[in-house]
């Protein structure tokens, strides 16, 4: 997971070989799932296409590494998390899950899905307290941003 997201933070291009290779199964039925719609890739070469495209124009992904949800039942694995991506002036928030299965004692993706998670609020989430919690979070990180 840390590999993954280093490779999202550094987006550098000249290591996308590399990246693929030590994290992505080599196969025809690796998918993405993107943000957009339409936003399906099968295959090793279209996933790095799809990469190498995310790491030149997309924002700054960062998923909650420490927080991730991961469980596995021999040799497939699966984790849940939260993100953000980061544009210039903004972010957006998301959901990123992934399956990997074992190779030796490689683990390696098999499928990878980013969902946007921000939605407009109902009159329902005011109701919820953890609606409160969320948006006193959102207020620290903003006054914390501004400081630095």
């Amino acid at each position: 997971m840390r590999a993954f997201q280093d490779g999202y933070a550094k987006r550098d291009p000249t290591d996308l070989d590399s990246f693929m290779s030590r994290l992505i199964a080599k196969s025809d039925d690796v998918l993405i799932v993107g943000t957009d719609a339409g936003e399906w890739v099968h295959g090793y070469s279209a996933t790095a296409e799809f990469i190498r495209a995310d790491w030149k124009g997309w924002g700054d992904f960062r998923f909650a590494v420490d927080d991730s949800i991961i469980c596995s039942s021999g040799d497939v694995a699966w984790v849940d998390s939260i993100g953000t991506v980061h544009f210039k002036g903004s972010e957006r928030p998301v959901r990123f899950s992934a399956i990997l299965t074992r190779n030796g004692t490689d683990w390696l993706f098999r499928e990878i899905h980013f969902q946007w998670d921000d939605r407009d609020p109902s009159s329902a989430d005011i109701l919820r307290s953890n609606t409160y919690l969320e948006l006193v979070k959102v207020a620290l990180k903003r006054v914390t941003n501004r400081a630095e």
